[in-house]
């Protein structure tokens, strides 16, 4: 199955971008705009109004926090099969911003 591969994907470092982006939205049900804008920590512009949408990774990589259309959920990663583990990895190499930041701009990919 596509979830086997990506997990093996993952669990030898050979993921490209686009898999761990497939892998977070597979293993959590995150929209892919949800996926892409994640930060590392919510910063004081993610304003929760009209119109605003942000998504943050919170309490040690244990949960998504996700604001749109004026609701907020929040998405438990703490058991799902090695994403807790993929997120504190690649946590080490960038500690502040966005998760999955565009290789050319540094901004979220679209």
């Amino acid at each position: 199955s596509l979830r086997s591969y990506l997990r093996n994907q993952i669990e030898n470092g050979k993921a490209d971008l686009t898999e761990q982006v497939v892998f977070v939205q597979i293993e959590t049900g995150c929209r892919i705009s949800e996926v892409l804008k994640l930060k590392w920590n919510r910063q004081d512009t993610d304003v929760s109004g009209s119109g605003d949408q942000w998504s943050t990774l919170e309490k040690g990589n244990s949960q998504i926090r996700i604001y749109s259309k004026r609701r907020e959920r929040v998405v438990p990663i703490s058991k799902l099969g090695g994403l807790k583990k993929f997120f504190d990895g690649i946590q080490n190499d960038i500690e502040e911003g966005w998760v999955f930041p565009s290789p050319r701009t540094g901004e979220p990919l679209n």
